[in-house]
């Protein structure tokens, strides 16, 4: 398991945003940063880690559907090293109808946890 994975686990963290942020990056570098993916959470309701406040997913790839999460909740995932790329399914259940869970797939190159 990576460092920076939430070893604890998020389920029923809400999920309060998801954005893309595109960043100016210098071309020159090797493999330099470009965007990143950015999961704001409440997190004061999960079981277990109630620390964290956003994850960050560098130069990501979303490769599942770009469904409406916000408000939903964290219900488990997994995280997969394919050599330099890391590929996390996240299950989400939908408030709407909490019977449905819902997949959201990252490729991304590493990960940044922010806490309180």
């Amino acid at each position: 398991v990576p460092s920076w994975y939430w070893n604890k686990g998020l389920h029923d963290a809400t999920i309060l945003n998801i954005a893309v942020v595109n960043i100016q990056y210098d071309f020159t570098q090797k493999n330099p940063i470009r965007n990143y993916y950015s999961i704001k959470l409440d997190s004061s309701n999960a079981l277990f880690d109630t620390s964290i406040e956003e994850l960050r997913f560098m130069n990501a790839k979303i490769l599942s559907n770009k469904d409406d999460y916000q408000g939903c909740w964290w219900f488990d995932d997994s995280v997969e090293i394919c050599g330099a790329k890391i590929i996390i399914t996240i299950q989400i259940t939908d408030y709407r109808n909490p019977k449905q869970h819902k997949t959201l797939k990252i490729q991304c190159e590493d990960v940044t946890v922010l806490r309180k």
